[in-house]
């Protein structure tokens, strides 16, 4: 399945409630020996700004994520879960972010939570808009939890096709937009999403005890929006899932 099939969005002034779900059906590892595995992914987040001027914004929050996996090996854990606060600066330049810095500070786990399983994960961010309809964006995320390469390169861009449709290629996430009427929109996504986090004695194979697991995924799919009302909205996606990996 796609991610966040199903996609709950409440917003005010003050605050915005997110929840997410989805759900990847049986899929077979290459090594069949270790037989097949579905996914179900849960993510609820409550953001609110404390800083909205004409230069900048800063948003803060918190955010929990649960990823419970159904294996038929022993190696590949029950759960893995993250608890995590959220800060993000903005500066602005027109009314649009020019330089962005996104912390999530928190608790990254399996079952049980100690200063092994803390972690910042951080991006920085740039804009510039080139022309009226396109901006480029490029940054770097750093997570100590991916310790074999924990700062990575980010880069994309948002180019505004016309007036109804927009392409916006950031990474992790990239979208074709096309907005159908004023409630209603059509996206073709793809999305590279993942989760990182100490193991403890969470797993039952020894060799993966107290040690740093990542698991992630490759997807693509169809989503339609549709806006309930001044502040509310709905999602639903529907798609694939073509590389899985721990």
């Amino acid at each position: 399945m796609m991610p966040n099939p199903l996609q709950a969005l409440v917003q005010t002034q003050d605050l915005t409630l997110r929840a997410d779900y989805s759900y990847t059906f049986d899929s077979d590892f290459k090594d069949s020996s270790l037989g097949s595995l579905s996914v179900s992914k849960l993510n609820v987040s409550a953001r609110t700004p404390i800083s909205n001027s004409e230069k900048l914004r800063v948003v803060t929050g918190v955010n929990y994520r649960r990823l419970d996996f159904d294996a038929d090996s022993d190696i590949i854990p029950d759960h893995m879960q993250g608890l995590s606060a959220l800060v993000n600066f903005e500066y602005l330049i027109g009314g649009q972010p020019a330089i962005g810095l996104l912390m999530s500070p928190g608790f990254y786990f399996i079952d049980d939570i100690d200063s092994d399983t803390f972690d910042i994960p951080t991006i920085f961010y740039a804009s510039w808009r080139f022309t009226p309809s396109f901006i480029g964006i490029g940054g770097a995320g750093y997570s100590g939890l991916r310790a074999d390469n924990p700062v990575i390169p980010l880069a994309g861009f948002i180019w505004t096709i016309s007036e109804d449709v927009k392409l916006n290629a950031i990474f992790p996430v990239a979208s074709l937009d096309f907005d159908l009427n004023d409630r209603t929109k059509l996206s073709i996504i793809g999305e590279y999403s993942g989760i990182k986090a100490h193991t403890g004695d969470g797993v039952a194979d020894e060799d993966y005890r107290d040690t740093a697991l990542s698991y992630s995924e490759m997807r693509a799919g169809v989503q339609l929006g549709l806006e309930l009302g001044d502040s509310s909205s709905l999602r639903f996606s529907a798609g694939w899932a073509f590389r899985q990996e721990f």
